[in-house]
């Protein structure tokens, strides 16, 4: 059986001269793996911090903002920085006429063509297949035969429904899903008939999933479709609707890793284990392979588990659990994916491998998003790196005589005296202490669009007291962070280029 080193091994000798480039705006999506595969390139949009931290740390990443000197002024597209003249050249300076590897967080008809055109060979399954998966129609007609649990669910076109009609058939609580979507942006709770109405006027002809709504706790699941079988790990409890952190009460605002120990039953996890595997399967009998994640919502009067959607690509979790599954010393599941379309001949026990990935693991993280419906200009940034929640004793400085707050602090609150510590740079979990909390933000002047992400943090432990608290601590530190990092809100001025 292989083991993570033999594995990397494997992956490094077989792009040894033929590059892996992971295409994305935002470089977190790309990280995880950077530091254990030698041919492994990032290629992104956003500058920030974190990429001059990448630099030092001598990981491969091409920045096509700060190789122009500019921030807002390039159109958020994988597609436009691959094609860009800057990126064609760096491309260009890292391969040595064997071709190269392209990889993206989300597949696209137009990224397969560009793929083509480059001649470069492709680490992600195909976007037909995305589609077939994670489109929400055509996902629910291709699992509602399967042996898992889904909400009651039917597909109608807008035009065609009536309010009173739909609480009869689903309750008072109705949940309507469009065709595409992420982090809450396609899914609307209907509440009332004038909602409902005012949506029909606007999306007349519009086919909708429709589903009644299940009133429990959220998580996450990460999966990885192998030769070997269906492979999963790193459960979590889904963040949603953190009202520091969002304005959107279905919005997603994080991961907490641990949580799930205390709340789910062994009869759940089960349960979960097996809707994974049956829902795995049937996308392998389609000819998926690679990265896929489920949501599920675990109800709360009979603790069932049901499906709520497939991420039929890369979930949005993987860069973190990535590093954490690395510290643990486990092969992670998007190493796995790269083995597949490598077609690296290796061997793994995939029972064993799931018990050893579903541990619980302390860790979570929270993102703090943009509250305005309009785009809004970060106006103040927090240095990115490892910081450390400490007493008042450390946050001044006596020499004068005169109590001075030190430059590397942040006062979370002036009244209670609660000061975080800045103690390095730092851009990975794995590099901050038991208790540190890692803190990463957008550059100052960056635009961020409507509920995108300003800032994170990401810690070894749990964020909870329970389902519905944070912590007092992490509760401050996002009103905190917040208090630094202030978005102006302002009309979408970004330049097409």
């Amino acid at each position: 059986m292989d083991t993570l080193d033999s594995l990397l091994e494997k992956v490094n000798q077989k792009t040894k001269d033929k590059p892996i480039f992971f295409a994305t705006n935002d470089s977190e999506r790309a990280l995880g793996l950077e530091k254990v595969l030698d041919n492994y390139h990032v290629l992104c949009i956003d500058d920030n911090d974190v990429i001059d931290y990448l630099k030092k740390e001598n990981v491969k990443i091409f920045c096509l903002e700060k190789e122009l000197n500019t921030l807002n002024s390039i159109f958020r597209n994988s597609n436009r920085l691959l094609n860009h003249e800057r990126t064609q050249e760096y491309i260009k300076k890292n391969t040595k006429g064997q071709g190269a590897y392209l990889m993206f967080f989300k597949i696209a008809p137009n990224l397969e063509r560009t793929s083509e055109k480059l001649n470069f060979d492709l680490l992600n399954t195909s976007s037909k297949l995305n589609r077939k998966f994670e489109l929400k129609i055509s996902q629910y007609k291709s699992i509602k035969s399967l042996d898992i649990r889904i909400p009651k669910t039917r597909i109608y076109k807008l035009t065609d429904t009536n309010y009173e009609d739909l609480v009869k058939v689903f309750g008072k609580n109705i949940i309507m899903q469009f065709n595409r979507g992420h982090t809450g942006g396609g899914t609307i709770r209907i509440d009332s008939k004038i909602q409902l109405e005012e949506l029909k006027e606007i999306f007349p002809e519009r086919t909708v999933r429709i589903a009644s709504y299940i009133k429990g706790i959220p998580y996450t699941l990460n999966a990885c479709i192998t030769k070997h079988g269906i492979c999963w790990g790193g459960l979590s409890f889904q963040i949603t609707g953190v009202e520091e952190c969002t304005a959107k009460k279905d919005a997603t605002v994080g991961n907490d890793w641990l949580l799930p120990k205390n709340l789910l039953s062994e009869r759940t996890k089960k349960e979960i284990d097996k809707f994974t595997k049956n829902i795995g399967e049937e996308m392998q009998k389609n000819g998926f392979r690679g990265m896929f994640g489920l949501d599920i919502v675990v109800d709360d009067e009979k603790e069932e588990a049901y499906v709520i959607e497939i991420n039929a690509r890369q979930p949005a979790s993987i860069p973190m659990h990535t590093k954490l599954q690395l510290k643990e010393r486990q092969i992670p599941l998007n190493l796995l994916a790269i083995a597949e379309f490598l077609d690296i001949d290796y061997r793994i026990d995939v029972e064993s491998y799931n018990l050893q990935a579903s541990a619980p693991i302390e860790a979570a993280q929270l993102f703090i998003r943009n509250q305005f419906d309009h785009d809004a200009s970060v106006i103040g940034a927090i240095k990115v790196g490892a910081y450390r929640m400490v007493g008042d004793n450390l946050a001044y400085d006596w020499s004068s005589g005169k109590p001075k707050l030190k430059s590397n602090v942040i006062m979370i609150d002036e009244e209670k005296d609660k000061p975080l510590i800045f103690e390095k740079e730092a851009y990975s979990i794995d590099e901050t202490k038991k208790a540190g909390i890692l803190i990463l933000c957008v550059k100052e002047h960056k635009v961020v669009s409507p509920n995108g992400e300003v800032a994170r943090i990401q810690v070894q432990q749990t964020l909870f007291d329970n389902r519905d608290k944070l912590k007092a601590w992490a509760s401050e530190v996002v009103k905190g962070i917040c208090k630094y990092v202030i978005l102006q809100e302002k009309t979408n001025d970004r330049k097409d280029t």
